[in-house]
């Protein structure tokens, strides 16, 4: 090896252990509380475009960011095992921003249909993790932290708005409003990230990361929790449709089915689905800011 090389690397040995030992004596354990906001979403599931019609005209839009974006906020607690390694836990809510997407059918007759999708997202994971302090002074240290992301299952609401104006007008319209919900097994994934954490008081330290979210889930069900359907004539509501229920259940293996619906109930008639399993990635790049209490 190269003196120079073998000289540099003795000098960092010897020299990092006396930073890390101005480390605070005292209690091995502390409290954090954070918050940060997903600007990016590489890989993420987004809000699907509805496909076009045969003879129309069609436009859409898409949106950027997928699941993960927007703002998270959560706390944890760890202990300090020694001056290289702490071992912490903390709960992760993401409070994400809506998706939206939308497609817009004109038919020659001068039919216009209007389509929209709304998902509104929200995951609270469990993230067991270990954090490996790169360089330490008495006012700073500058760190990394890799966990393994458990995501609680929990349910996305989509919402789909279709609206049908025909060629003379609001005569016959139509429109309906169907909210469902989505079900998930526990997901998986993982968060990494580097950051500074700096001296505010004698207990309290600040600290700035960028943050690495990654996680898989898996729906199980898809529900219709309400389906509004109207009918207008000249602009004013004549009547309400009978309404419709669908289920959309998803199976790793099996045949794509359909269950017969049952008599309706309460004039709504019930229809299930079964089809494949499929999955939504939820992964974005954070940054964000906290507190940490060293009791």
């Amino acid at each position: 090896m190269n003196p120079k090389i073998t000289a540099f690397v003795l000098g960092i040995l010897i020299y990092c252990p006396s930073l890390f030992s101005q480390e605070k004596t005292g209690s091995k354990l502390y409290l954090k509380i954070y918050g940060n906001y997903g600007f990016l979403s590489p890989g993420s599931y987004t809000s699907p475009s509805t496909n076009s019609n045969s003879g129309s005209t069609t436009t859409f839009t898409i949106q950027k960011n997928g699941l993960g974006s927007g703002p998270r906020f959560g706390g944890g607690i760890g202990v300090i095992l020694n001056d290289f390694i702490n071992i912490g836990i903390d709960a992760d809510y993401l409070s994400g921003s809506k998706l939206t997407s939308s497609s817009n059918y004109v038919y020659p007759s001068g039919d216009t249909y209007n389509y929209s999708t709304e998902i509104d997202q929200k995951v609270l994971s469990i993230i067991p993790n270990v954090t490996f302090r790169a360089v330490a002074t008495p006012q700073y240290y500058i760190y990394t932290r890799l966990g393994i992301a458990i995501g609680l299952p929990t349910i996305q609401v989509k919402t789909n708005n279709f609206q049908h104006y025909s060629s003379g007008g609001n005569i016959n319209d139509d429109s309906s409003r169907v909210t469902s919900k989505y079900t998930f097994k526990v997901g998986l994934g993982y968060q990494a990230a580097i950051g500074i954490q700096f001296n505010l008081s004698e207990n309290l330290r600040g600290f700035v990361e960028v943050v690495a979210n990654s996680l898989v889930l898996y729906p199980t069900k898809l529900q219709d929790a309400s389906n509004v359907q109207v009918h207008y004539v000249n602009g004013t509501m004549t009547a309400n449709y009978p309404q419709s229920i669908y289920i959309y259940q998803y199976e790793k293996t099996g045949t794509y089915s359909y269950v017969a619906p049952p008599p309706p109930v309460n004039n709504t008639t019930t229809y299930t689905y079964v089809q494949p399993q499929f999955s939504m990635s939820v992964n974005s790049i954070n940054i964000g800011i906290g507190i940490a209490y060293r009791f």
